[in-house]
């Protein structure tokens, strides 16, 4: 009944809204000086880590926000992030949700671009470097 999982559900909320900052985690990947920088999640993280590595010996100046908690979103990580760098390139293994609220909480401050997978095939560091190009 409606009634009763009403507030069940606001109390579920209003709790993951006061330990929000408990709740999100990220790692950090080479960022110290990104220009561009990759966000991605999960087995995708792993491409997307040698990626950052394979850039880096090309001279490139990439790096990886990797969100270990995917929700709640780490709203104000991606917020400075796109403070930071040109461009996001988002590496996801599904057909680009995640991207969409990276693009909300970016506004127009720096390009996004999708790399995207939903057939179960793993996105390799070579796919993920050719959308790099600032």
């Amino acid at each position: 009944r409606l009634d009763e999982i009403r507030p069940w559900l606001s109390r579920l909320f209003n709790k993951i809204d006061r330990h929000h900052d408990d709740i999100v985690q990220v790692e950090e990947f080479e960022m110290h000086d990104a220009d561009v920088a990759i966000i991605a999640y999960g087995v995708t993280a792993r491409s997307a880590k040698s990626t950052v590595r394979l850039g880096r010996k090309r001279g490139l100046k990439i790096g990886l926000l990797r969100p270990i908690t995917i929700w709640p979103f780490p709203k104000e990580q991606v917020q400075q992030l796109s403070y930071q760098v040109n461009k996001i390139v988002v590496a996801e293994m599904n057909n680009g949700q995640y991207v969409l609220e990276v693009e909300r909480v970016v506004g127009g401050r720096c390009q996004v671009v999708k790399v995207v997978h939903a057939d179960g095939e793993l996105i390799s560091p070579e796919e993920i470097l050719s959308h790099l190009e600032v």
